[in-house]
């Protein structure tokens, strides 16, 4: 028998190699083709003697072959054997004669520096061009060589056929179902990711070892795993042949899976860089108040680079992308109501409002979350009375759900503090402090300090308004405390804090105090939803200190510019209680004040 030679060995057989004993006299590869299966078996056998088998034919009659290999084996103790086993291959039998090896897909697949020794003579393959086909290709034999050669990477290029052909030949026997294809949906690839999303869909409950072994997923250099461009090009395409209904199903529940195990930010994130719209979409309707309490900053940018014809589709999603879309870089930017606000016209309120009376008659998480979006969407258009309606209805609901689900903490948080300011802006004190009371508890079972802040601050404000001094002070104290673990947002949650502590200084009329709070906001209201209670404070501290710039004409000229805005029945109270007291220590009080308390007879005898 010739011995076979080879001038230069398979570029993956020096590291197979390198943990073979040398002992075993028999080698069953297990590859498909375009990996340079004969070339690899062939270096493995190098010297010495031995002989390369391809049982890859349907047509061999592989019992009486194993037979004759075994006793081919037995007789002659220096043969090599190295044998192509196919896909339905029972050379496994061999193992029992003598000291086998097997060589799977990621022995023969290319590494890096691997890659590198294809170069052609005279030219030299850098460490990122060599990196960059092998995200490309994986390391396929005959795609590496051709990109190595400058041939391009586009879907119909010779590398990408060449994978293409051998991918079809391969997975027609290793996946029929096509179900191991189905994971070229997924944006990365972990153990826990892999169970999730076949255990959303599928009754084939696969494993990322599954994967891996059958060649579609190499090592990505830094301890996980990366499916090649032009391996998911071709498993795309391959499970796209059962339909874009099929499609849309694989794409959700990748993104569920993302969601689950690696968060919804990530998931959003990978969506978005993959481009698929309807599961993003689905996505954030179902979880935007966890990233409205998380980091809502973040998505501007990429709610921002959403196609407008996705959005327009949804009304749930034209809402909560707006809320959302308000996020500044340190806090919300709410853009206050710039025309007359009518609930009888407004298109989407009328819509939310349909939908939360249908959900409503059995309330779950996703009637909870619609709910918000009316409350949050009725107090930017100004309609403040109406917001306070759906915010008692809203809160209905969520007893509902908590009594009879299991539910997020963080969202009966998040809910209860949406309905308080919806009531609070309506100026309906003893349901505001209820709903608020609720938030905290729930933001204290959740731990989110975002949110435990956030009530606490509100709640502190709401009773230094009241002139509870020692309930403001006791929630302050809550407030500030919380304050500290707050990353994004920080500045726009310690406003309430110092609102109730410039209430209280004023309260006590002690103007440096009062000064000092002030210093920490904007010198004049800015777009805050508490705007008025700004305004109030403002007026107060020009009144104390007797100022010559007048407080009516602070209160006038926002009336003016905040002509809807006014109209909520907080700011409508506040605004006349600082003209009231202007005009109370204005030495011709009596008639101002009959001109500005509008004839209510309480506020002119006072």
């Amino acid at each position: 028998m010739a011995v076979i030679t080879q001038r230069v060995d398979h570029p993956a057989a020096a590291r197979f190699r390198s943990w073979d004993g040398g002992s075993a006299r028999l080698l069953i590869v297990r590859a498909a083709a375009g990996t340079g299966r004969h070339w690899f078996a062939k270096s493995w056998i190098g010297g010495r003697r031995g002989e390369v088998l391809d049982w890859c034919s349907e047509t061999i009659d592989q019992s009486s072959r194993v037979n004759e290999l075994a006793a081919r084996l037995r007789g002659d103790p220096g043969l090599h054997l190295a044998v192509i086993a196919g896909p339905s291959s029972r050379i496994l039998e061999l193992a029992a004669y003598t000291s086998t090896l097997m060589a799977e897909p990621q022995d023969l697949l290319l590494e890096i520096d691997e890659i590198a020794q294809l170069a052609e003579p005279g030219r030299v393959l850098g460490t990122k061009e060599s990196r960059d086909i092998y995200r490309l290709c994986g390391g396929w034999l005959r795609a590496a060589e051709l990109l190595a050669g400058g041939t391009t990477s586009g879907s119909g290029s010779p590398a990408q056929q060449s994978i293409r052909s051998s991918l079809a030949r391969w997975l027609l026997h290793e996946d029929p179902d096509r179900s191991l294809s189905e994971a070229a949906f997924l944006p990365e690839f972990d153990s826990k990711l892999v169970e999730a999303f076949y255990g959303r869909f599928s009754p084939e409950k696969h494993t990322l070892d599954e994967i891996i072994n059958v060649g579609l997923l190499r090592p990505d250099g830094s301890g996980g795993w990366l499916m090649p461009e032009m391996v998911c090009q071709v498993l795309t395409e391959r499970a796209g042949m059962l339909g874009r209904e099929r499609t849309a199903i694989l794409e959700q529940a990748a993104v569920d899976a993302m969601a689950s195990t690696h968060g919804v930010k990530a998931a959003l994130e990978s969506a978005f860089r993959l481009r698929r719209w309807p599961a993003l979409m689905k996505l954030l309707s179902e979880h935007w108040p966890d990233l409205f309490m998380d980091s809502p900053h973040e998505l501007a940018a990429l709610v921002a680079a959403i196609p407008r014809f996705f959005i327009e589709q949804s009304d749930h999603m034209r809402a909560s992308l707006r809320i959302l879309g308000l996020a500044g870089e340190k806090r919300m930017l709410p853009q206050l109501p710039a025309v007359k606000p009518n609930y009888a016209t407004d298109f989407l309120a009328q819509s939310l409002h349909r939908d939360t009376t249908r959900l409503y008659r059995t309330p779950n998480a996703r009637a909870i979350r619609v709910g918000m979006l009316e409350v949050i969407q009725l107090r930017l258009v100004g309609l403040y009375e109406e917001a306070a309606d759906s915010a008692m209805r809203l809160r209905s609901a969520l007893g509902v759900v908590l009594s009879t689900q299991a539910t997020e903490p963080s969202l009966a948080a998040f809910t209860e503090l949406q309905a308080g300011m919806a009531l609070h802006l309506a100026d309906r004190g003893t349901e505001t402090r209820q709903a608020y009371e609720s938030s905290f508890h729930w933001a204290k079972v959740s731990g989110k300090s975002f949110m435990l802040a956030d009530a606490a601050g509100k709640l502190g404000l709401l009773s230094a308004l009241e002139g509870d001094t020692e309930s403001s002070l006791r929630w302050v104290e809550e407030h500030e405390a919380a304050l500290g673990a707050v990353g994004w947002g920080k500045e726009m949650l310690a406003r309430p804090g110092a609102m109730a502590r410039a209430c209280l200084a004023a309260d006590r009329l002690d103007i440096i105090a009062l000064g000092a709070e002030l210093a920490t906001m904007p010198s004049t209201p800015d777009n805050d939803e508490f705007w008025a209670v700004h305004a109030y404070l403002l007026s107060l501290h020009r009144i104390l200190s007797r100022s010559p710039a007048k407080a009516p004409a602070l209160v006038h000229s926002l009336r003016v510019a905040r002509r809807y805005a006014a109209t909520a029945p907080l700011a409508r109270q506040l605004l006349d209680d600082a003209l009231l007291m202007d005009a109370l220590l204005d030495r011709r009080g009596p008639r101002l004040a009959a001109e500005y308390c509008q004839g209510d007879p309480t506020l002119i005898a006072l």
